[in-house]
C-alpha cells in the first residue's frame, strides 16, 4: 500500500515507479509508458541531444487506468467540508519599484529566449535569480503594505537572497517572524510552528518553497504569498496549503507576486499547463491555477477583508470535483494500450 496526497507533482512519469511497484505484472518498460502517456521533447545542449518528457497526453485514459486499477483518491472537498475556500490571485508588481538596470536586463534575455521557452539548464537558473534580484524592491514594499494593514501572513521564496531581505524588512520594521528554510534543523522546526501559531504578536513566517512547503501547519494565517514562482505545481499547492488544511476556519488568499517581462511569465504559463495536466490525470478533470487577476491595492484589500470573515463563512468547493468516468472499461482499455504502444484507443 503506497500513501500519498500529491503521487504526481509535476508530470505523469513521476507515477511509473508507483505503478511498476503496484502492478509489475503489467507494466511496460519506462519508454513505452511515456511514449504513451507524454509528449516527447528534445533539448540540444551544443551536440548532445537530451530526450525529455513534457506535457501529458491520453489523460482520461491514463485516469482510468489509475482509478480502476490501483488508486483511492479523496479530495479535500470529500472529507473536509467544512473547509472554506481558497482563492488565488496574480498580483502584478510594480514596476517602478524594481531594480530598473536588472529589469532591463532581464526582459532583454527572455526576450531573446522567446515567450515559451526558458532556454537551457544554466540560462534558466541565472534568469531565475535575476527576476529575484530585479523585483526584490517591489516584494518589500508589498511586504510593508500587507503589515500596514495588520496582517499575519506567509511568505515563500526560493533563493536565499530573497529570504534574508524579506527577514531584514520585517525586522527593520519592528515586526515578529520566524523562518523555516534548508538550514533550520527538524528538531527547531516544532517550535517555530507552535511559535506562529499561539503568539499573535509574531506576524510573518519567512518559508523556503522547497524546505517548507510540506510538513507544516500554519493555519493562524490567512495569506499565503509567493514572493517568487516555482517551476513544480506540486510543490506550490503543497506550500499553499500550510494554510488551507484542518484547523483553518476563514477563508485563504493566496497571491503569486508576478513581474512583467521577466521569467516570472514564463514560470506562470508553465505552472497553468502542467496543473491542467497533472489535474487531469489525478482528478479526472484538467483544471489550471484559476488566480484572478488583482492589483497591488485590491489584492492587499482583500487579503484584509479575509482576515476579518465571519465565524461562518460561505464554504465552496476548494478542488474541482472529480469528473465521472467507467472505472472497469476506462482501465481495461488503458491496459491494452500498454501492451501496444502505437494503438491509438482514445
Amino acid at each position: 500500500m503506497l500513501l500519498s496526497g500529491t503521487p504526481a507533482l509535476n508530470r505523469a512519469t513521476e507515477l511509473y515507479t508507483q505503478l511498476e511497484a503496484l502492478l509489475p505484472a503489467e507494466m511496460p518498460s519506462f519508454v513505452k509508458f511515456a511514449e504513451r502517456y507524454c509528449v516527447k521533447e528534445t533539448q540540444r545542449f551544443g551536440t548532445k541531444v537530451a530526450v525529455k518528457w513534457g506535457d501529458a497526453k491520453r489523460v482520461t485514459e491514463l485516469n482510468g487506468l489509475l482509478v480502476g486499477s490501483v488508486m483511492i483518491r479523496r479530495l479535500k472537498k470529500d472529507v473536509l467540508d467544512q473547509l472554506p475556500p481558497k482563492r488565488r490571485m496574480r498580483v502584478p508588481l510594480d514596476p517602478e519599484k524594481m531594480d530598473q538596470d536588472l529589469l532591463r536586463e532581464v526582459e532583454r534575455r527572455v526576450a531573446k529566449l522567446g515567450p515559451d521557452t526558458v532556454g537551457s539548464l544554466g540560462d534558466s537558473a541565472e534568469l531565475f535569480k535575476l527576476t529575484a534580484q530585479a523585483k526584490l524592491g517591489a516584494v518589500l514594499d508589498y511586504v510593508q503594505h500587507l503589515l500596514s494593514l495588520g496582517l499575519k501572513f506567509l511568505i515563500f521564496g526560493h533563493h536565499r537572497s530573497t529570504l534574508d531581505a524579506v527577514e531584514s524588512k520585517v525586522r527593520q520594521l519592528k515586526a515578529s517572524s520566524i523562518r523555516i528554510d534548508g538550514q533550520t534543523a527538524p528538531a527547531a522546526r516544532p517550535a517555530l510552528v507552535a511559535q506562529f501559531q499561539e503568539d499573535s504578536a509574531i506576524r510573518v513566517a519567512v518559508l523556503s518553497i522547497t524546505a517548507a512547503g510540506s510538513g507544516l501547519t500554519l493555519t493562524a494565517a490567512q495569506t499565503v504569498v509567493f514572493a517568487e514562482l516555482y517551476w513544480v505545481p506540486g510543490q506550490m499547492m503543497q506550500a499553499e496549503d500550510r494554510a488551507h488544511r484542518i484547523g483553518q476556519r476563514d477563508c485563504v488568499t493566496v497571491q503569486y507576486l508576478v513581474a512583467r517581462g521577466t521569467l516570472d511569465e514564463t514560470l506562470y504559463r508553465t505552472l497553468e499547463k502542467k496543473s491542467l495536466s497533472v489535474n487531469g490525470i489525478l482528478n479526472g478533470c484538467r483544471t489550471g491555477l484559476d488566480a484572478s487577476r488583482q492589483t497591488l491595492e485590491s489584492a492587499a484589500a482583500e487579503s484584509a477583508r479575509g482576515a476579518r470573515v465571519p465565524d461562518e463563512p460561505t464554504v465552496a468547493p476548494a478542488e474541482p470535483r472529480q469528473a465521472e468516468v467507467s472505472t472497469p472499461r476506462a482501465a481495461k482499455r488503458a491496459r491494452l494500450a500498454l501492451d501496444d504502444v502505437d494503438a491509438d484507443l482514445t
